[in-house]
């Protein structure tokens, strides 16, 4: 059964520059999670939480607890072990759902049959370990693959993860990945963009949420069918300026939807230009012209 819950929150993507200048402890950056007003912190393959020392999980659990922030997990792993060891430090939190990505920093595109064969195995440990898995949709791999290999499987065991921008790289709109993804949506990964195009591409780049190209009515409703509370993240481009809180003009079942993620930036201690709370450029840009291609 589904969790009756919404919990807004941000993924370690959200602290991406932070952990890409200094090895940053797990409590420090729940600590950052509650001051900017969040429920949720997702670590993900960036924090480097299952190479951290022994003890530093537990570390990162207790200061979740006392912090009030409910921790998920997420990885990118095509390999049985990482994601056993994911299974791991899942198994220390209460929340049950895994994050996967099914693609690999640095390596080539997977062939359908290898992402098969592993998710054969995957689910039979998610499985043995009481847990579900929430496949998130990213650059190259079509939803509507994804869909395809994940039928088979029971909804209690595998779902996914809704980026709202990852697709754009594989010319899949929001509206699309909605349509193919949202029956079995876990969680959502919402970005805001702008989308410029020119004769031979794109850029996508990043803003606050709610005042880009994202059509949040369509969003809104996608969060709350019926009865269903999926964990959400927010990920924006913002400037450390901004106001300390916004509220969402739009409403759902008559009820406003608060976020703090554009009202939540600060300057590091080096006062870099450009940084936020949760370490975000001022825009964030992705090129395109000639994306690479799954093949079905």
């Amino acid at each position: 059964m589904r969790d009756s819950r919404t919990i807004l929150g941000t993924t370690s993507y959200g602290f991406r520059y932070l952990l890409l200048e200094r090895a940053v402890p797990l409590p420090e950056l729940i600590k950052r999670t509650a001051r900017a007003g969040l429920a949720a912190l997702q670590i993900c393959e960036n924090a480097r939480a299952i190479d951290a020392p022994s003890g530093a999980w537990l570390d990162a659990v207790t200061a979740a607890r006392d912090e009030n922030v409910e921790l998920h997990v997420g990885t990118a792993t095509l390999d049985i072990d990482t994601l056993c060891r994911n299974l791991d430090l899942a198994a220390a939190i209460p929340n049950p759902v895994v994050r996967i990505v099914l693609e690999e920093s640095g390596k080539g595109l997977p062939s359908r049959e290898t992402i098969e064969q592993f998710l054969e195995t995957a689910v039979k440990r998610v499985e043995a370990a009481g847990m579900q898995l929430a496949i998130e949709n990213y650059f190259r791999i079509p939803c509507r693959v994804l869909v395809e290999m994940t039928a088979r499987f029971p909804e209690r065991l595998v779902g996914f993860c809704i980026d709202s921008a990852n697709s754009l790289r594989n010319w899949e709109s929001a509206a699309q990945v909605f349509d193919l993804l949202e029956p079995r949506a876990l969680q959502f990964h919402m970005k805001d963009y702008t989308v410029t195009g020119t004769n031979v591409g794109f850029t996508v780049t990043g803003t606050p949420l709610g005042e880009g190209d994202l059509d949040w009515h369509s969003a809104l409703d996608g969060f709350w069918p019926g009865t269903r509370r999926p964990a959400c993240s927010w990920r924006t481009g913002c400037h450390p300026a901004a106001t300390p809180r916004r509220t969402s003009p739009l409403t759902t079942s008559g009820s406003s939807v608060r976020w703090s993620a554009a009202g939540a930036c600060w300057h590091e201690a080096d006062r870099k230009p450009g940084r936020c709370e949760l370490g975000l450029p001022t825009r964030l840009r992705m090129r395109g012209s000639s994306p690479h291609r799954y093949e079905a």
